[in-house]
């Protein structure tokens, strides 16, 4: 009986200890489940966050802008380089942005020439000289407080004619060539009464018909065909002195760049030759040049065709060095200097020759602006200095015309 009961016993406490264990089982601590944003949290963070990037980039595009603006205001050198002041034109290469002031270095007037601002009818008793030309005429190297040439003629005219009643209007564009000056003469330049014209051109004429020695890469432009530009890249060139200062030199940077990777050599067009390339210049330069004396004559403007000046070396030992006038070959598509020289010998003699017929003046221009550093800003353009030679010694030239020109108009205005 005893064993019975013990037995028992035993299966009773097995049975409590199983419905209530004296040691419970710990229980591990685990970190909580993460909380993730909700989705429209999420939205907004990244809103705001573009939204921050977007405006950072705007100020300092806009404080890089003001910058550029500043600087090319306050600079201490002139610049020389001021894509903003062109648009295309519908019938010239270009045209200059009408009453534009280029930080105060130069206004180009409402009419779109450099200058002050005149009508487009002459007063009584005026004698009004046109001239036409590139950036040599426009003269890109003085600026600021420094006259182009076309105004230093204008104060020596009337200083030796004793009349402020000569006028001088610069109507250069830069980039221009001997057919744009031809437009530009039947399209504007006639209508502002000329009583002599003046035609100064032949660099671009040469710059633009040296081929590239490498030949050029298929394009799928029509011949002669401009490509055309958007209305932000417009905008851009006109509004944003950053934009039109940077653009060219980036895009070109970035060429030279991928020029220097190991890429597959891009097929280029065959090689022209530029010694036929350049005698075709100078045939088109020939005819643009006829073309503009016959309009000049059948509208009874005499023509003064100044020789082209450029700074080659001295073939005579000077003891002066012309450092710019050692890079006239880099200025020339690197055209051999000899080449060089009698390709401009050729532009002359045309000149030369459309000078012996009537109301055509050539006008020799040998001495007029000495090949030294001092007279020019680069090797095609005139400095300060050469700009004033160069007014100088034009006027000079010019004033038996202009003399005869005010006697006429003083026996019209008599009569």
């Amino acid at each position: 009986r005893r064993r019975t009961a013990l037995h028992q016993a035993g299966e009773g406490l097995v049975r409590m200890t199983k419905e209530s264990p004296l040691v419970t089982p710990i229980e591990v601590a685990t970190a909580p489940e993460p909380i993730g944003l909700r989705p429209a949290r999420l939205r907004l963070l990244r809103a705001i966050l573009l939204s921050a990037v977007i405006v950072i980039i705007g100020l300092m595009t806009i404080g890089a802008e003001y910058g550029a603006r500043y600087y090319e205001r306050h600079r201490d050198t002139a610049p020389d380089y001021f894509p903003s002041i062109f648009y295309p034109h519908r019938r010239l290469r270009y045209g200059l942005v009408p009453g534009l002031d280029y930080y105060g270095w130069f206004r180009i007037n409402s009419l779109g020439f450099r200058g002050r601002e005149f009508s487009t009818g002459k007063a009584p008793g005026a004698v009004r000289i046109v001239c036409l030309g590139a950036s040599t005429t426009f003269d890109t190297g003085s600026i600021g407080a420094n006259p182009p040439w076309p105004e230093v003629m204008e104060t020596e005219l009337r200083r030796h004619v004793n009349d402020d009643n000569i006028e001088v209007l610069n109507l250069g564009i830069p980039g221009a060539t001997s057919l744009d000056s031809l437009i530009d003469l039947q399209m504007r330049a006639l209508a502002f009464q000329p009583d002599l014209l003046v035609v100064y051109q032949a660099h671009n004429d040469f710059i633009y018909s040296i081929p590239s020695p490498a030949g050029t890469a298929p394009s799928d432009l029509f011949p002669l065909e401009d490509r055309p530009r958007g209305r932000v890249e417009r905008w851009l060139t006109l509004h944003s002195l950053l934009y039109a200062k940077t653009e060219g030199r980036v895009t070109d940077s970035i060429n030279r760049l991928i020029d220097l990777l190991p890429l597959p050599a891009e097929h280029k067009g065959p090689v022209q030759d530029r010694t036929r390339a350049i005698d075709e210049g100078v045939a088109t330069f020939r005819a643009n040049l006829k073309a503009i004396a016959a309009i000049a004559g059948l509208n009874g403007v005499p023509l003064a065709l100044p020789g082209v000046i450029v700074p080659f070396p001295s073939t005579v030992p000077t003891g002066k060095h012309c450092q710019l006038c050692e890079g006239l070959s880099g200025a020339y598509g690197n055209v051999p200097l000899d080449q060089v020289r009698a390709t401009f010998d050729r532009y002359n003699k045309v000149l030369e020759e459309l000078g012996t017929q009537p109301a055509v003046h050539y006008i020799a221009t040998n001495e007029f602006v000495p090949s030294l550093d001092a007279y020019y800003h680069d090797p095609v353009h005139f400095s300060p200095a050469g700009s004033v030679r160069m007014g100088e010694r034009l006027a000079a030239a010019v004033l038996p015309i202009v003399q005869e020109l005010t006697r006429g108009k003083s026996v019209i205005q008599s009569e």
